[in-house]
């Protein structure tokens, strides 16, 4: 490795994260479009490879459920609602889209800013260019959902309709090579969205060209972005596991508090219920945010290195010794 040890890399990620707390609010923003994992779908190939449908949402069916029911006896009605509810459903989705792709522009322009200067993050200026670069990056990140997911759907389905349950050996048979093949293209994908989404925000690049930079730098340094990606996976396990940690911590003492509660006439205990709970969804947040920031700032880093080509993989730099 010609450049920095990632390890290096990384530290530089965390100071940047913890000298500029303000991006945690990006992060939160931008973990919502996928920003920070890089195997985040694998996460919803192991619900598709289970062969389960996924429950629907009670509060959904029960507005569609009113709909339907109103339809039979006020057909007027019921379309007014249903196009009511499609229209402020886009709105709204139109309306967080857009700050969750801004927020991940304004992520790679700042940590890109302070990576190389090391000074303070002009927010303003950085959220500005991110507004400005909004569409082709719009593109990278709709162009990246939809392979990982079509290409999710493409090889979970035949086995979902073909494959008989019964079969258990050749269901976990095809089950397995599906996931190989899932985990090898939809990392491709990944790193292909990454790379794209930096060359739009750092380099100005439309959408077809960026994607064209990012294909051919992604075969330059292939193996680097294995090895990145592996050690992303890693602290994607870590942060999970302080994650989950952090939440039994607290969901203990919420559910002795909701159990006293229940059995008691009193109401003094829904304070502190309350509270606790606020604090379980501030703590998951707040590991989210860091990590995405953390994510963002490390993979813009090695971004950086890679363009300039001063990265060397480290399994190239120990066969050369």
């Amino acid at each position: 490795m010609k450049g920095p040890l990632y390890t290096e890399v990384f530290k530089e990620a965390w100071h940047m994260m913890w000298h500029h707390k303000k991006l945690l609010w990006f992060g939160l923003l931008a973990s919502f479009i996928g920003s920070a994992s890089v195997f985040e779908f694998l996460i919803k190939a192991y619900y598709r490879l289970r062969l389960e449908y996924a429950p629907s949402s009670n509060v959904l069916v029960s507005v569609w459920s009113t709909i339907i029911e109103t339809s039979a006896s006020q057909p007027g009605k019921a379309v007014a609602m249903a196009s009511s509810l499609l229209v402020a459903s886009t709105i709204i989705f139109l309306f967080l889209l857009y700050f969750f792709v801004n927020a991940q522009g304004t992520l790679i322009t700042a940590s890109a800013a302070y990576l190389k200067n090391k000074k303070n993050i002009d927010l303003k200026e950085t959220w500005n260019t991110a507004r400005e670069r909004f569409w082709p990056l719009f593109g990278v990140n709709v162009l990246r959902m939809f392979l990982l997911f079509g290409f999710l759907v493409s090889l979970t389905y035949p086995l979902i309709a073909f494959v008989d349950p019964g079969q258990k050996i050749m269901r976990w048979g095809s089950a397995l090579i599906l996931t190989i093949l899932i985990l090898l293209v939809g990392t491709i994908i990944s790193f292909i969205g990454l790379y794209a989404g930096n060359y739009v925000m750092l380099h100005g690049d439309g959408f077809v060209k960026s994607i064209h930079k990012a294909f051919s730098l992604f075969c330059k340094h292939w193996l680097v972005s294995c090895e990145a990606g592996l050690l992303m996976l890693l602290a994607n396990i870590a942060a999970l596991i302080i994650a989950v940690t952090a939440s039994v911590l607290v969901m203990v003492p919420l559910a002795f508090l909701t159990i006293f509660y229940l059995l008691s006439s009193g109401s003094i205990l829904l304070i502190p219920i309350l509270l606790l709970t606020v604090f379980l969804f501030v703590v998951i947040g707040f590991v989210i945010a860091a990590y995405t920031t953390w994510v963002v700032s490390a993979w813009t880093s090695l971004f950086l290195h890679m363009d300039r080509g001063a990265l060397l993989s480290r399994v190239l730099h120990w066969t050369r010794k």
